[in-house]
């Protein structure tokens, strides 16, 4: 599996290069000695899967382009130059992502999950990437597609995270048919 990390391509699974990753997570508090200890080929498996996390959660703003695979970048509200230089693409979200690879996934897989490595209450008892993807807990599973209910986990059990992305998150699922008189004309599909 590659990282695909093209901006507003509809073939994008990712918006962090492992390299991104690899630097984001070194600069943060955690014990990097688990990352570090995983082969590049697990690295890019968690930062996809955690792309997929990303891109079901409840984000304010609208796409920018047409057929964008990944959530962002986003035009927020009260931006005025809605062309390609102004798209928003802010870096708390991107190394979220990391984190979401590292503190959510690989560490809830080995029953950590909280910064210090204690076993936490919450910790992931299976992934199943059959059917729907979805990530059972010691509480019950929550499926990829669920963006309110992995917003939910993120604000009441991921502190840092929720630090980097409540500004950006909404607490108000819409429909996928929504239609917004405010939203901004997308741009064109990026080959």
């Amino acid at each position: 599996m590659a990282l695909v990390t093209t901006t507003g391509s509809s073939s994008a699974n990712s918006l962090i290069t492992l390299a991104e990753a690899d630097v984001y997570i070194a600069a943060s508090l955690y014990s990097q000695t688990g990352w570090d200890a995983l082969s590049d080929d697990d690295k890019t498996a968690y930062i996809e899967l955690a792309g997929r996390v990303i891109n079901n959660l409840e984000w304010i703003g609208w796409p920018c382009y047409k057929n964008q695979a990944m959530a962002w970048p986003r035009w927020l509200p009260g931006d005025e130059d809605l062309d390609a230089d102004s798209a928003e693409m802010p870096g708390d979200v991107k190394k979220a992502q990391a984190y979401i690879a590292y503190d959510v996934i690989y560490r809830g897989l080995q029953s950590r999950t909280d910064p210090s490595d204690g076993v936490g209450s919450e910790a992931i008892q299976r992934l199943s990437l059959f059917g729907d993807i979805s990530i059972s807990y010691a509480t019950g599973e929550v499926p990829l597609s669920e963006g309110s209910a992995w917003t939910e986990i993120i604000r009441t059990d991921h502190f840092e995270l929720d630090l980097l992305l409540s500004r950006y998150l909404t607490s108000v699922a819409f429909t996928s048919g929504r239609t917004d008189d405010k939203a901004p004309t997308l741009l064109d599909e990026v080959a």
